[in-house]
């Protein structure tokens, strides 16, 4: 623990502003969620704050770098939860591959009991279609709703 504190006493502009540099690098190339970079801009303005009063004692920049960093993740967060990311894409079904089935039309392949579901391969994959009223095999189908990986489906106006 002595060996622990007398670096600590040590602790100049320098020793802050490499961890802020190596928080922040390692940030940007691994992590991206800014958790480390709001420690490593704490860490960076503690470094700033020792340049201009050299004689702060460790545990108040070990303090500082604390109660900035808690302060810098918690602003973050409030200010993500206000601004989402703002990307919009122009496929906004892209990754959601049951929700790219709602409104489209197939054949059963299979009788379907109502209220029961039944697998029903459509394109490359094999879905669970839940039906409200039975149907039959080669019936067409509307997806009206999907849940998960259970698509949900009616009967197709004619």
């Amino acid at each position: 623990m002595t060996d622990f504190v007398s670096v600590l006493e040590v602790m100049e502009p320098w020793h802050w502003l490499s961890v802020a540099i190596v928080l922040v690098v390692v940030e940007l190339a691994f992590v991206g969620a800014y958790f480390l970079l709001c420690i490593g801009t704490a860490a960076a303005v503690v470094g700033a704050a020792l340049f201009v009063v050299p004689d702060l004692m460790w545990q108040a920049q070990i303090a500082s770098w604390a109660i900035l960093s808690i302060a810098g993740i918690v602003g973050w967060s409030i200010y993500r939860k206000g601004n989402p990311t703002g990307l919009q894409s122009d496929e906004p079904l892209l990754n959601n591959r049951a929700a790219q089935y709602v409104g489209r039309e197939f054949s059963v392949d299979v009788d379907v009991p109502a209220g029961d579901t039944v697998q029903q391969k459509l394109d490359d994959s094999y879905w669970s279609i839940l039906a409200k009223s039975a149907l039959s095999a080669g019936d067409r189908v509307c997806v009206t709703d999907a849940k998960s990986t259970v698509l949900i489906v009616e009967p197709a106006p004619k």
